[in-house]
């Protein structure tokens, strides 16, 4: 993040910080990004669009952008309630986009449901959307027919009902063809 130079104006006291400003940019996303973000967002929800500088600032010198790190930066920023899921038949997933130079990527990113923060990882500032995916979840009800049919007690009757119900039709048949036989 910095220059030889700033390295040895930190060490000769220089007052030197990096941060982070965060903006929320929803109502205002660049027109060149909109596109791309719908291009890679598939059927997922937009949540909000945000702009991330990395910035570094020298004593009381006009703060400069860091675009890119040598390294990966971990982010941790706060859901809105609006885009927290409050559903309990749903799960939601959320992703990060991140559009760079005109470039989209795809990010991974955690969510901590005590917290209501997300968290990933990046190396490039910018634009970044915030996405969501919802699914159902599986209904709980009555559970597999395995566990279904392994919850039936047993009552010691082993036996194969399709020989009974074999046997009752040709006995059926048998009363039926010895009535026939009788009344001719």
């Amino acid at each position: 993040l910095l220059t030889p130079e700033d390295i040895t104006r930190f060490e000769n006291g220089d007052d030197v910080k990096v941060y982070l400003e965060v903006e929320d940019i929803s109502d205002n996303v660049p027109q060149e990004d909109v596109p791309i973000i719908n291009s890679v967002k598939g059927d997922a929800t937009i949540g909000m669009c945000l702009d991330i500088d990395l910035l570094k600032q020298i004593n009381a010198e006009t703060p400069s952008n860091i675009t890119e790190t040598n390294g990966a930066v971990t982010i941790s920023l706060v859901v809105p309630d609006l885009l927290i899921n409050s559903n309990q038949s749903i799960t939601r997933t959320y992703r990060i986009i991140r559009i760079h130079n005109g470039v989209p990527t795809v990010l991974p990113c955690d969510f901590d449901t005590e917290t209501q923060r997300i968290s990933f990882e990046t190396d490039q500032f910018s634009t970044y959307a915030l996405i969501y995916s919802d699914q159902k979840k599986a209904a709980a009800v009555g559970g597999s027919l395995a566990k279904v049919k392994d919850a039936v007690p047993k009552t010691g009757d082993d036996t194969n009902k399709n020989v009974w119900f074999v046997l009752a039709i040709v006995s059926g048949a048998g009363i039926i063809f010895s009535r026939k036989k009788r009344t001719e």
